[in-house]
């Protein structure tokens, strides 16, 4: 409680600050942080951090230090994947930890890289109470020396040759004999007692907290999660890259074994959104041509769908709208609607280019047909899309997680209806040009659609 109460009490100044949980029991402190929406957490982590360490100093002595981590959604793991390189788990570890594992982190969009079942050499000092008891050195002198030992401290800066220089104090261990012979006291004449006279000094694989097998032998797997803005597809690719290039250079020594991969997953949902939306528009083509009875006009609009589309995808790469499932899921939605103004056109252009004098001769020629039928469906066409989307625009400014959720579907859905406008004002007219029988218009079959 002593902790939460203390950190609690600064991270309410935190910069967008919305507003804080906690929760205390036995030895563990919980706190979670909400920021205002549209603030990326990510970026508030830094802060956050910083601020623990500043506090550290006020904190009960003996507690290990505050973590700092986003949680939420970004926290699941995009990929997960095993490591197998032999039985010595303890170099595969450190080759994970030493060389694969800044290569992933460096992988624009990831937040971390977690390692699990793996196995890290440590030193282990058994002391030998004899000994200490008949050289009279206390147990915390050794404690003290040990853990002071291990440091790398400026001194300050010298000069030398009109040149200053700065001065530091290297008393990191470098290897487990520099710690055998680290000395921790003086005998009788004074003679130098050293760790390895009192203690034995081993290295060796602690026991294991976590075990990681795969049903015959111990493995080691990595967990890649990313940020919030982070893009899954791109980061699953580069990490699969990396693997492959680090199977390479191990010349095979090294393995790899996806578990999970949730790029696969959203690639078979994208495949599901884009046969469905494939689907809409063949079908809307075989409606319209049961309706229209003219192979040409259903010809006209068949391209003005897709090209409807194409123009949809300019304006979400203008926006920074990335392909997704909801903004897929929108332009799915929007595709009974961007025919709505071709058809409308196309029956106005129509009925001026099927009209006949008295005698049997055409009336109007195809671009006056083309001028008149535009020139009276015009606005009306711009009116009625204006107003379905306007009622998006709404949708568009919703906070929270709706907002969040809703935001992509309904812009490209108001994007679609954009282009439909475009291309049923410009592209049709055009595609009427090339596609109409100067010479007039052939009598239409009755059907049970069009009668």
């Amino acid at each position: 409680q002593d902790v939460t109460n203390i950190l609690e009490n600064d991270f309410v100044t935190l910069p967008n600050f919305k507003n804080i949980s906690s929760s205390s029991s036995n030895s563990v402190s919980l706190i979670t942080i909400s920021f205002q929406d549209g603030v990326d957490a990510n970026d508030q982590l830094s802060e956050v951090r910083h601020r623990i360490t500043q506090k550290m100093k006020d904190l009960p002595e003996g507690i290990e230090t505050p973590n700092a981590f986003v949680a939420g959604v970004s926290m699941l793991p995009v990929l997960t994947f095993s490591v197998e390189g032999g039985k010595d788990l303890g170099r595969v570890t450190e080759y994970v930890n030493k060389t694969l594992k800044p290569q992933l982190t460096s992988i624009p969009g990831v937040s971390e890289v977690t390692v699990s079942g793996s196995k890290e050499l440590q030193v282990n000092i058994k002391l030998r109470t004899k000994d200490l008891t008949a050289k009279g050195i206390p147990v915390a002198q050794v404690y003290q020396i040990v853990n002071y030992g291990n440091v790398n401290l400026p001194v300050g800066n010298a000069e030398y040759e009109s040149k200053t220089i700065d001065v530091r104090f290297s008393g990191g261990f470098s290897s487990i004999q520099d710690i055998q012979n680290l000395p921790v006291g003086t005998g009788d004449e004074n003679v130098i007692i050293r760790l390895k006279d009192i203690a034995d000094v081993e290295l060796i694989y602690p026991k294991d907290d976590v075990i990681v097998t795969d049903g015959k032998e111990n493995i080691v797997v990595v967990d890649i999660t990313k940020r919030s803005d982070g893009n899954v597809m791109k980061i699953v690719k580069e990490a699969k890259k990396v693997l492959a290039e680090s199977e390479k250079s191990t010349n095979g020594t090294l393995k790899y074994n996806i578990i999970s991969d949730d790029s696969r997953t959203i690639s078979a949902s994208l495949s599901t959104v884009i046969t469905s939306g494939i689907s809409g528009v063949i079908m809307a083509i075989i409606v319209l041509f049961l309706f229209l009875n003219d192979s040409r006009s259903t010809m006209i609009i068949g391209i003005s769908i897709p090209l409807s589309i194409l123009f949809t995808f300019i304006g979400m790469k203008l926006l920074g709208i990335t392909i997704n499932l909801m903004s897929l899921s929108g332009i799915v939605v929007a595709l009974g609607m961007i025919v709505d103004g071709s058809i409308v056109m196309i029956e106005q252009v129509y009925r001026y280019y099927s009209a006949k004098k008295s005698d049997g001769t055409q009336l109007y020629s195809v671009e006056d047909s083309i001028y008149k039928g535009s020139s009276e469906v015009a606005s009306s066409i711009f009116a009625s899309t204006t107003t379905t989307v306007v009622v998006f625009f709404p949708i568009v400014g919703l906070s929270g997680i709706v907002g969040k959720i809703l935001k992509d579907v309904s812009l490209t859905i108001i994007l679609s209806l954009i282009a439909s406008v475009l291309v049923a004002l410009i592209v049709v007219p055009f595609l009427m040009k090339q596609l109409l029988n100067p010479s007039g218009a052939k009598i239409k079959k009755q059907t049970i659609f069009n009668k």
